[in-house]
């Protein structure tokens, strides 16, 4: 398995920005993958 980097994940949902239709979390989004979720769970 892949390790996580838990920090890019922090910084990334840190970074994310409020916008009109709520946050633009696009960078967040590229960074938790499928296997990512898994691995939290």
């Amino acid at each position: 398995m892949s390790e996580i980097n838990s920090q890019a994940l922090r910084e990334a949902a840190e970074q994310a920005m409020h916008d009109d239709w709520g946050f633009d979390a696009d960078l967040f989004h590229e960074l938790v993958t499928p296997s990512i979720v898994l691995e939290l769970l």
